[in-house]
C-alpha cells in the first residue's frame, strides 16, 4: 500500500450510544491525521427524532459532513460501531480502515441487540419495551458499568452530557455485506462492564472476519475518556502499521 498522508487519509469518529461527538475531544488533538467527530441525529448538537431514528438517516448525516476528497479511517465506538459498518457499505472504495471500540459487530441482518449475548439479548429487550420509544441510563449505571476507573470529575462531566437513545435504531436489523473493507481493528476494552464483557468482545472481533487485528487496552468502556492519548496512540499505530 503506498504511504498515507495527511492530505490523502483522515478519521471519522463515530461516538455510541447516549454519547456525542464531545466523546473524542481529548483524543483528536494526538491524532496524526486531519479527523472529524460527527453527532448522530438527535445526539450532541444535532437535533433528530429519536423515536423514529434509522440506521439510514445515521449514515446520510454522516455523509452530509463528509469532504469530498480523502479516503477514511472509520472508528465506531460501542453503538457506533454499527453505524460504521452500514457507512462502509456505502462508502466501500474510499475506507482505508475500520476501527472499532468495543462496540457490536452483528451479523447481516441482525439488529445491535441481537448481536449480545443470549440471556443479555432478552434482558435489554425487555427493558427496551418498558422503556418507551427513547430510553435513558441513570448515572449510576453509567459509573458503574461503562465508566468504572474514570475519575470521578469526568465521570460527572460525562453523566452530564449524555442523552437519550434511540430504541428504535438499537432494535433495527443491520443490513451490511457482512464482509467488512479490509484492514479492520477491533478494540478490546479488558475492564468493560458493559453488554459486551471482555470474552464477548472477542466474539465480535471475529464477526470481522480472519483478518482482523485484535489490540486489547486495560480501559474501561470507554478509552477515550479514560486514557485519551493512549486511545489516540492506537489509532495513530493501527493505521501506521498499513504506511
Amino acid at each position: 500500500m503506498q504511504p498515507l498522508s495527511a492530505k490523502q487519509v483522515m478519521f471519522v469518529l463515530v461516538h455510541g450510544g447516549h454519547a456525542g461527538a464531545w466523546v473524542w475531544d481529548e483524543v483528536r488533538p494526538h491524532l496524526r491525521l486531519p479527523s472529524l467527530a460527527v453527532d448522530l441525529p438527535g445526539h450532541g448538537q444535532r437535533p433528530g427524532n429519536l423515536r423514529s431514528l434509522s440506521m439510514a438517516e445515521c449514515v446520510r448525516s454522516i455523509q452530509s459532513e463528509l469532504p469530498k476528497e480523502p479516503r477514511l479511517i472509520l472508528v465506531g465506538h460501542s453503538l457506533g460501531a454499527a453505524v460504521v459498518l452500514a457507512l462502509a457499505e456505502e462508502l466501500r472504495e474510499r475506507v482505508a480502515h475500520l476501527v472499532v471500540v468495543a462496540g457490536p459487530v452483528p451479523r447481516p441482518g441482525t439488529s445491535i441487540t441481537g448481536a449480545f449475548p443470549f440471556f443479555m439479548r432478552l434482558a435489554s429487550r425487555l427493558v427496551l419495551w418498558c422503556s418507551g420509544e427513547e430510553f435513558s441510563q441513570s448515572a449510576r449505571m453509567a459509573e458503574q458499568r461503562y465508566l468504572n476507573g474514570v475519575s470521578p470529575e469526568r465521570v460527572r462531566l460525562a453523566c452530564s452530557r449524555f442523552t437519550k437513545e434511540s430504541r428504535s435504531l438499537v432494535l433495527e436489523p443491520l443490513h451490511w455485506s457482512g464482509r467488512p473493507p479490509e484492514p479492520c481493528t477491533y478494540i478490546h476494552c479488558l475492564r468493560d462492564r458493559g453488554p459486551l464483557s471482555p470474552k464477548y468482545q472477542e466474539v465480535m472481533a471475529a464477526n470481522l472476519g480472519s483478518e482482523v487485528r485484535l489490540v486489547s487496552l486495560d480501559t474501561c468502556h470507554y478509552p477515550m475518556l479514560e486514557q485519551p492519548e493512549l486511545m489516540a496512540r492506537v489509532l495513530n499505530e493501527a493505521v501506521q502499521k498499513e504506511q
